[in-house]
């Protein structure tokens, strides 16, 4: 681990590892089935192919590398999280994964032809140093490519639980203060970390999602359960506000009806540039 950190740092970083504690073991089935829409995505704006060396880095679960390989590229998992990294291997056995931190990656120089990050930049306490790394473990001319989710537009799942907890839930709750949420969601701020970091020809563009929902209650559930931050703002509410809660969201949700379930807009943020030659 990076021993240079500052205390607000170390904390940020400590609050996403105890999180994940939690989360892991639901975030499969909760987020899964909306984030991976944008894989294709992810993978094909860093050049993913069948026998390109591929860093997923923050891999969590296992998803995005499992989704690599099925195009036959080589695929390395790293994760800091020891209950994703028990998720990704029970899930995927025939996939290297390895504990590391994204600030001093266990690889050599110019040892991966790709990375990718599936929504992960905002958990690192430290993101240009992370974006540091990735340059320099991938070879000259090779391609970095990340998502985010993008910014909340009416409607969709994130503006419906931010208006809840804005008007029901108590917000200062002396949370470590870390990346800001929505930062890689804004393409200036993508092109400039992405630039400073020395990477070239700098793409950014949004791609659709939907999270498909059986019930009204599985946005509470979802973002009360397998988040890290949001996870908390929920927990730390009082019983009566939580109760709240669910009921502002699941009227919300109720407006997005369909003839099987419930839909909701989740858009992704992908941005991707490539390392000189």
């Amino acid at each position: 681990m990076s021993n240079d950190l500052t205390p607000d740092q170390a904390a940020f970083r400590q609050f996403e590892l105890d999180g994940w504690k939690t989360s892991a073991p639901v975030y499969f089935d909760a987020i899964v089935g909306v984030n991976s829409q944008s894989v294709p995505a992810l993978l094909d704006a860093a050049g993913v192919a069948a026998g390109v060396r591929v860093l997923d880095l923050a891999c969590g679960p296992g998803h995005i590398a499992a989704a690599a390989a099925q195009r036959g590229a080589q695929v390395t998992g790293v994760d800091f999280s020891p209950q994703m990294l028990a998720q990704a291997r029970r899930r995927y056995p025939d996939i290297a994964f390895q504990a590391g931190d994204a600030e001093a990656l266990p690889l050599a120089d110019a040892s991966v032809d790709a990375v990718v990050m599936g929504y992960a930049l905002f958990h690192f306490a430290r993101p240009e140093r992370a974006l540091a790394e990735c340059a320099r473990v991938l070879r000259p001319g090779g391609r970095v490519a990340f998502t985010a989710w993008a910014l909340p537009v009416p409607g969709s799942a994130l503006a419906i639980a931010n208006a809840c907890l804005k008007a029901h839930a108590t917000l200062d709750l002396g949370l470590p203060e870390g990346t800001p949420f929505h930062r890689f969601s804004e393409p200036d701020e993508c092109r400039r970390v992405l630039t400073v970091a020395g990477f070239v020809d700098v793409g950014f563009r949004t791609v659709p999602q939907r999270w498909r929902m059986a019930t009204a209650d599985d946005l509470y559930e979802g973002l009360s359960r397998a988040s890290v931050r949001m996870k908390t703002v929920f927990q730390r509410q009082t019983p009566d506000v939580q109760q709240r809660l669910r009921a502002a969201m699941r009227q919300a949700v109720e407006a997005h009806a369909t003839d099987d379930g419930y839909v909701l807009q989740m858009p992704a943020a992908l941005s991707w540039a490539q390392k000189p030659a």
